[in-house]
């Protein structure tokens, strides 16, 4: 539980899955999703504002939603608060993902 609460935002990459038990503590916690368009997963977050989805199995688009949480700062509206909640910072984040991107696959 304390690492999806100190997460900027929790990546659900399924390339086939009938759902995910994590998705609705995400919600709960209003995190940020971005979850691939496999059945079983983008039915838990219908209405669900904090996400993104993309194409299963396509790396170049779950890259390019990433660069654009690093753009952002990760800053995300949360409806309860009335003040923007910063997630993580940039540079810690892009140092993650550069890491990752550099793994061999």
């Amino acid at each position: 539980m304390q690492l999806v609460e100190s997460s900027s935002c929790v990546v659900f990459p399924y390339i086939e899955a009938s759902q995910s038990g994590l998705i609705p503590i995400c919600i709960k916690l209003n995190k940020y999703l971005i979850i691939s368009d496999v059945d079983g997963l983008k039915e838990q977050t219908i209405g669900y504002a904090n996400q993104s989805i993309f194409p299963s199995g396509n790396a170049e688009a779950l890259a390019k939603l990433l660069e654009t949480g690093v753009r952002k700062d990760w800053k995300f509206e949360d409806p309860s608060k009335s003040s923007d909640v910063t997630l993580k910072s940039e540079y810690e984040f892009a140092r993650e993902l550069h890491e990752f991107v550099s793994m061999p696959h």
